[in-house]
Formats: structure tokens, sequence, C-alpha cells
């Protein structure tokens, strides 16, 4: 799953990165070709600016800190998690009082047999990391498990379960296949479905990510604008029907909106919006040469360590890019300050191509 942050004023607070990285690409050798492991969130890096792609990708600098969106945002997966993993009979709604309880750390009655109740215990050890904010910050523990309430309210009778297959509830699936093989290169796609709903009644399947933004509207622009053309949906949907089987050509887009908690009672809540799109077969060609072009360009790179900056207006998205200072600096400076700033998770040995 990716955060969705339209807001250049979110919180600035930053905290400890996990200790565990993220797979992200890799680059290697077999029976004597070059093989390239690759997901959206690295397609997305290289698309934007190859420059961030050397320092994220093929040097590994993270940053020391972890923002406090991120850390919002997957534990509200972690919450979401435990809850398609039961059944829909188990989908009994607590009081708000009891979930804000537990966001200051207290015991519920009956927690571990009831299933709402072990989703929100999850979403509260998820963001322990958290707990310095203030009640009122849309981030904060607090007002996340009023987030989740509201969440359990709107979608308690919803008719959505999660797909059960052989291997159980089809929840945190991760997915890899070759999408590209010649005689010297194999393109290997991976990544991780969040949950394949299907429809009680109809019993269609709909392969969904769950996505945490900030704002649904921003600079004349909507979010559901953004459903398509998307690389990162069209590629979840092809590991949902080529790996694991599911006959669809729908996929879904679960948004959780983030915002404080109202003050007054005329104020508009918290929204949930579903957005479903569809992929053909023009849509997987297209997104297939994207993916190898996208490989190509990051392999001339190595091999040439040559990597330009991409288009300055990437530098200010989404709150800016966590290179920005370090691309300002000087060249001859830039090593000291990714030192000071970033840490190293295992350089990149730069493969035999």
């Amino acid at each position: 799953p990716v955060e969705v942050n339209f807001s250049p004023t979110e919180s600035t607070l930053m905290l400890d990165a996990p200790a565990k990285p993220k797979e992200m690409i890799s680059v290697s050798r077999r029976d004597g070709k070059t093989l390239v492991r690759i997901n959206y969130s690295s397609m997305d890096v290289i698309q934007t600016c190859l420059r961030k792609a050397q320092y994220s990708l093929f040097e590994k600098w993270k940053p020391v800190d972890e923002a406090v969106a991120t850390v919002f945002g997957s534990a509200f997966h972690k919450a979401l998690e435990v809850y398609y993993r039961g059944t829909f009979d188990e989908r009994k709604l607590p009081t708000l009082e009891t979930m804000q309880m537990m966001a200051f750390g207290n015991l519920a009655t009956g927690e571990e047999s009831d299933l709402l109740l072990r989703s929100t215990r999850a979403f509260v050890e998820a963001a322990a990391p958290l707990a310095a904010l203030p009640e009122t910050d849309k981030h904060s523990i607090v007002n996340g498990c009023w987030i989740l309430f509201r969440y359990f309210e709107t979608y308690i009778k919803d008719p959505y379960i999660a797909y059960v297959d052989k291997d159980g509830p089809f929840v945190e699936r991760t997915f890899s296949l070759v999408l590209h093989e010649d005689e010297t290169l194999i393109v290997e796609l991976f990544g991780t479905i969040d949950v394949v709903l299907q429809h009680t009644q109809t019993k269609e399947l709909l392969p969904t990510d769950h996505k945490t933004a900030g704002f649904l509207n921003f600079g004349g622009s909507s979010y559901f604008d953004r459903e398509k053309p998307s690389h990162q949906y069209t590629g979840y949907l092809i590991g949902a029907r080529e790996v694991f089987g599911v006959d669809t050509d729908k996929f879904m887009v679960n948004i959780i909106e983030k915002k404080p908690r109202p003050k007054t009672k005329g104020a508009i809540g918290v929204q949930f919006p579903r957005q479903i799109t569809q992929r053909n077969a023009d849509d997987f060609a297209d997104f297939k040469e994207s993916v190898i072009y996208v490989v190509h360009q990051y392999l001339t790179a190595i091999e040439s360590r040559v990597w330009p900056q991409g288009p300055v207006g990437s530098c200010t998205a989404y709150g800016s890019c966590s290179f920005r200072q370090i691309c300002s600096m000087p060249k001859s400076m830039r090593h000291n300050a990714l030192t000071a700033k970033f840490k190293q998770e295992g350089a990149s040995n730069g493969a035999t191509l």
C-alpha cells in the first residue's frame, strides 16, 4: 500500500523509522541474464526523478526519521487487515468510548474475542510512535480511533467481505510474476494486494487497495481523477489475475479520509468513498511497456553512473521530496549531508549488467 497526501501542510513531526527495510528494487543475475525485480513504488520513483532513484533505490539512503503520515497509514492498514480477516457475523460495533479508551493504552473487556476491538488494538499498537501527538492532530492515536470507529459504523453492514480461497481470507497477499523475458533481461513484478473483496450476493470479486488521504480535493483537481491511468492499480490487478487466478477486470480503491474530529455537530464528518476502476487488454499492454522502459532507464543509469534530476515540480510535490535539500547543495557537500540526515540500508553493489 502507498500513502496519499495532497496537503502541503501535513504535520512535520518525525519519528523513528522501522527497523525492517521495505523491498523496493533489485538487480541480479539469473541463468546468464540480468534479473530486475521491481514494484510499483520503485517504478514511481524512477519515473519521477532518476536522482531520487539514485539516492533511495540504488544507494539506499533512507531518512533517519519516518513521517507521521506514513506511520498513520501503516497503522490503519494493520487495523483493516485484522478487520477483513474476520467474518461478517463477527462485525459487532463497539462504543466510541471503548475504542478511545484503548487509544490511551487501556484494555477493553472481551478484547481478544471481539473482531472490531482486535482491529482497534492492531491500530493502537502500530500507531504507538504517534503517542506524542496532541489529540487534535489528525494523525494522533485518539483521532485515528475516532476515524476507525466511523469506518466501522459506515461499513459494518457492508456486503463486501474478504474473498476466501484455499489459503484462507485473501488479505495482504504478496505476489511475484515474470512480466517480461528476452535474450538478456528478465523483469519480475512484485507487490502486495491489501485485500480481494467479494460481494456476498453477486459474488463479484474486487481486488482492493486501502488509501489514507489527507485531502480528497486539491488545487482544482480531485483524488478521484487518479484512478486511471494508475500503474499501481493496473499492476495489482495483473498480480491478482495472473498469480492468484482472480477472474475480474475491476479494481476498487477504498479511501479513508484523514481529518480531525469536528468540534461542532453541524460540521462535515470524515468520509470513506470508494471508487471502482476497470482495465482491459490495452491497459495491461501499456503498463507492461512502461515497466520495461523504466527498467531500461534504471539499468542505463547504473551502467553510465548518470542520474539526472527530474522535473523540478516533483521536488516540492506532496509536501516536498526528502532529498530536496541535498540536491540544492553543492555537489561536494552532498555526501556529508546524506550521511548526517539519512542512513544507508545496505547499498547496492551495482550488479554486473
